[in-house]
């Protein structure tokens, strides 16, 4: 899945990023830095995997739906569509 590679590249870079703060002076700034933007990718990202988890469940229901009109408009073979009389009465 795309949002899962992006994750995984995003905590590569994350650590890629730390590792380059201890060769500065201000490290702590540096850290905190890179944990508001992580942040705020992760949350970008998580936005992401909510409105496709959303449009996923929507398709799923309505092809649900889909088949359960589909198997209502359907009439099985032998059966009337009389439903007032009974097989016992013709």
């Amino acid at each position: 899945m795309r949002i899962d590679r992006a994750r995984t590249q995003l905590q590569a870079e994350v650590e890629r990023a730390n590792a380059a703060c201890y060769q500065k002076f201000a490290v702590f700034d540096c850290q905190r830095n890179i944990r508001v933007k992580n942040r705020r990718a992760l949350d970008e990202l998580r936005r992401q995997e909510l409105i496709l988890n959303d449009l996923e469940r929507r398709a799923k229901a309505n092809n649900a739906l889909d088949k359960i009109k589909e198997k209502s408009l359907t009439v099985p073979q032998g059966l009337d569509t009389n439903p007032l009389v009974l097989p016992a009465d013709r």
